[in-house]
């Protein structure tokens, strides 16, 4: 088994009577990672934001990646990399994941997959593939609803296309 080193210009505990900070410095002046008392955690950032738990500052140049969830390995166990929802009481609540081996991006909500976005960039919505850059899916009958500020929002507002789930009908219906 090899072994390397950490080389760290400067590790500091400050507790200064009100706060206590971790922070691994570099020479400079920047801050590559500051745990505070609270438990938030920046990297890359000077001070910690007191609304949020992570902090990322992307600093590279160019439009470098801010945060990168890898997955282990290309199918199986461990192939879908992603971020989770959950509520106080462990309820999933939804989540955003990307797949290994199909490179699509998939979005839950209540557990359950509701969108993708395929390797093409081809959005299925209840469906996982999509015949064309954007295809509905649903046992009941799919539709497309279209308001504006203009229009309104409610149910008697704007225009909507939709098929019958028991005729198979293409309706079209407007509004205004």
């Amino acid at each position: 088994m090899a072994y390397g080193k950490l080389k760290v210009d400067t590790l500091v505990y400050d507790n200064n009577g009100t706060d206590q900070e971790f922070l691994v410095n570099s020479i400079d002046p920047a801050t590559y990672l500051r745990l505070d008392s609270n438990g938030n955690l920046g990297i890359g950032v000077s001070t910690v934001s007191s609304s949020s738990r992570l902090t990322l500052l992307e600093t590279g140049t160019g439009n470098a990646q801010t945060l990168e969830i890898k997955g282990a390995n290309s199918g199986g166990v461990g192939s879908q990399p992603g971020i989770k929802f959950t509520s106080f009481s462990g309820d999933n609540i939804g989540g955003i994941f990307g797949d290994t081996g199909s490179d699509a991006v998939r979005i839950q909500t209540s557990g359950a997959d509701r969108m993708y976005v395929t390797n093409a960039g081809n959005i299925g919505i209840g469906i996982a593939s999509p015949r064309g850059l954007v295809h509905l899916h649903s046992s009941s009958d799919p539709r497309l609803d279209f308001t504006n500020t203009g229009t309104g929002t409610t149910s008697a507002d704007g225009a909507t296309i939709s098929i019958d789930s028991e005729t198979g009908k293409l309706n079209i219906i407007q509004r205004e």
